[in-house]
């Protein structure tokens, strides 16, 4: 995470039951390993209002072999206060 206010975490809730998959609380950085499959809902969560900027890259094989990768990308949210 390049800044934040407070703690971020994204997580499934698939049944209604949280998974958490990457928790800036725990250390950074985190890894997910995912074969392909059909898209499943992320949920972001925010201990606290104000802005997070962090950064993520993606790395997949190619089904030719090889790899790819997205690079690292910065994405900043502006999280309000309720």
């Amino acid at each position: 995470m390049s800044s934040a206010p407070a703690g971020f975490s994204i997580y499934t809730a698939a049944g209604g039951t949280p998974t958490v998959l990457f928790d800036s609380g725990d250390g950074l950085p985190d890894t997910l390993a995912r074969r392909p499959a059909r898209p499943r809902a992320r949920h972001f969560g925010f201990d606290a209002a104000g802005t997070y900027t962090v950064r993520f890259s993606v790395t997949g094989t190619l089904v030719g072999g090889g790899t790819s990768s997205s690079g690292s990308k910065q994405f900043t949210f502006q999280v309000l206060s309720s």
